[in-house]
């Protein structure tokens, strides 16, 4: 076997191993296929730069309701990615809904 074969096969293997250990350990990635995100952080530490935590968690609202109000709160300047958005959505719907 040449020398370039012996080192094709060495990067097909790392490259099968490196997959491999990527989905043993989740890969940061869930399985519908977003970036895993602590959205309560998110919301301690994003919501409040702007507002206290309670005007957060003192309302109760449907998940369109939350999905309203956050896209709104990215329009005012509030940092969040679109992995992270949907995440905070996702959990202030859970925690904080009817």
């Amino acid at each position: 076997m040449s020398a370039r074969t012996m080192g094709r096969m060495w990067v097909v293997l790392i490259v099968i191993v490196l997959v491999a250990m990527l989905g043993a350990c989740g890969g940061g990635t869930s399985s519908s296929g977003e970036s895993k995100v602590d959205a309560a952080s998110l919301v301690e530490n994003r919501c409040t730069q702007c507002h206290s935590l309670d005007k957060v968690t003192s309302v109760q609202k449907t998940q369109a309701q939350w999905d309203a109000t956050v896209s709104n709160m990215v329009q005012k300047g509030a940092q969040l990615s679109g992995d992270e958005q949907a995440a905070v959505v996702a959990y202030l719907a859970e925690t904080y809904g009817p």
